[in-house]
């Protein structure tokens, strides 16, 4: 699996410089090419109707033509969510 981490900001005063903070951070943050994962996930939950999904992963998981898939396939996974259907 590929680890994902949660963060609540709601009602916390600063939370647009937290969430810049938890981007800049994520996308800094090392990956051990050893032992993986070379991709990593966090929500961040922003208020009680927005959510932001940090996606970061390591230039060698894929190239231009993988990312736009897997835009593709979150894309319709979330609007299959949205609606209440089952996996597409």
């Amino acid at each position: 699996g590929m680890p994902m981490t949660w963060h609540d900001l709601r009602g916390v005063s600063d939370a647009a410089t937290q969430l810049v903070q938890l981007s800049a951070e994520a996308a800094q943050a090392p990956f051990d090419l050893a032992c993986g994962p070379l991709m990593r996930a966090c929500g961040i939950q922003v208020a009680d109707d927005e959510y932001v999904m940090l996606l970061v992963q390591h230039h060698i998981v894929s190239d231009g033509w993988s990312v736009g898939v897997l835009v593709r396939e979150l894309n319709m996974l979330y609007r299959a969510a949205c609606d209440g259907q089952t996996d597409p």
